[in-house]
């Protein structure tokens, strides 16, 4: 009996001191796994303060009047948020052509549905009034031969009804820039497109020119074909199902409550040529929302990922060194950056070499310097992550 009593009396201090060894080893862990995390915390903020201050300076040498960029990697483990001169973090601004990834997306969703056939010719879904005299090029009436594709990726051929001179009358692009901000319904943008002359047939091999009319016929088409309005057919199939509470379309008779942009007239609103520029450059956003809406794009959420693969067929247009596939840009200056850029200082893309998105703004008219922007922050991230 004394010998078991003695047995079960060793047998409990080895317990005892197996549960007390296994606790050292547990905390050691849990304190080498604190320090790692500390010293993970400590180097993303010393990251983030080394992009402030990128930021900052970029802003300050350029002397931008406000400027907001957020960056994103594709696994979520790091996020960098700032806002420089007169932004805010939050404050939205117009997006400018990055509006057409939000068109792009609806297009891709209703092909989808099978409610649209990109290889479709565009007389399928648009009225007669609208494709007839469209594309006269050589002496030839391609009108009813552009496919939907075609507008999508800007080989149509059309010419751009916002950057080109009409006889005497200065480009849209000039006018609202220098002289005035300006309204135009789809009819003047129609009569204006009519009149220039386009570029190359439509589908012309390793042909593109961009034309922001490509885009408002696709806006035409998501209209007549879910017979909703376009800002009613950008919260179905964008806004609500991503939760954006800070993106929309401008309209007419909208009060300009974003931020101001630098134009030669000086730091002005435009809410004239944002409401008429719709589905090609209408929507108002801010960073927040707008790298919400590129993950998004590029993960499936909005349309089957599939189509990915099929838009990234690149053609040389006339604003270098950007490319374009169907409805996303390329710029391979440095490195490949896929998305897209808007003409008021905006840019929204991903960076396959570092597997990061950017989103942000200059809120100016000057591309080189956005482009320099984006591809500064993005050289400060790989230098210091």
């Amino acid at each position: 009996m004394n010998k078991k009593k003695g047995v079960i009396i060793v047998g409990a201090i080895l317990g005892i001191l197996i549960l007390f060894a296994a606790f050292i080893i547990i905390q050691g862990n849990v304190t080498k796994g604190e320090k790692q995390c500390n010293s993970a915390v400590e180097e993303n903020k010393e990251l983030q303060d080394k992009l402030n201050k990128e930021l900052d300076n970029i802003c300050s040498e350029n002397k931008i009047n406000g400027t907001s960029y957020r960056i994103e990697t594709v696994d979520g483990t790091f996020k960098w948020s700032h806002a420089s001169g007169k932004m805010k973090v939050d404050t939205q601004y117009a997006l400018a052509s990055i509006t057409k990834m939000y068109t792009t997306a609806v297009m891709l969703k209703l092909s989808d549905e099978g409610r649209v056939n990109l290889d479709d010719t565009i007389d399928k879904y648009l009225s007669n009034d609208i494709v007839d005299k469209l594309h006269v090029y050589n002496g030839v009436d391609y009108s009813h031969k552009i496919t939907v594709n075609q507008l999508m990726s800007h080989t149509s051929g059309l010419p751009d009804y916002f950057t080109e001179d009409v006889g005497d009358k200065a480009s849209i692009e000039e006018y609202s820039t220098k002289v005035n901000d300006i309204y135009y319904d789809f009819n003047e943008i129609l009569n204006r497109t009519k009149k220039l002359t386009p570029h190359f047939a439509p589908g012309t091999e390793g042909k593109a020119y961009y034309s922001d009319g490509n885009f408002q016929l696709l806006g035409k088409i998501i209209e007549g074909v879910t017979s909703l309005s376009l800002s009613e057919a950008y919260k179905k199939y964008i806004f609500e199902p991503l939760g954006l509470k800070k993106t929309y379309l401008f309209e007419k008779d909208m009060k300009w409550n974003i931020q101001l942009i630098e134009f030669n007239r000086g730091l002005v609103g435009r809410p004239l040529v944002n409401a008429s520029e719709r589905s090609t450059g209408g929507m108002v956003s801010n960073t927040g929302d707008n790298m919400m809406f590129l993950k998004a794009f590029f993960n499936g959420k909005l349309f089957a990922k599939e189509h990915l693969s099929k838009m990234q067929n690149f053609n040389n247009i006339q604003f270098t060194p950007m490319k374009y596939g169907t409805g996303l840009m390329e710029c391979n200056w440095k490195y490949e950056l896929i998305g897209h850029l808007g003409s008021l200082g905006t840019v929204a893309f991903y960076c396959p070499d570092e597997n990061l998105y950017i989103v942000g703004t200059t809120n100016n008219c000057n591309t080189k310097q956005t482009i320099d922007t984006a591809y500064k922050l993005i050289d400060c991230y790989k230098a210091n992550k």
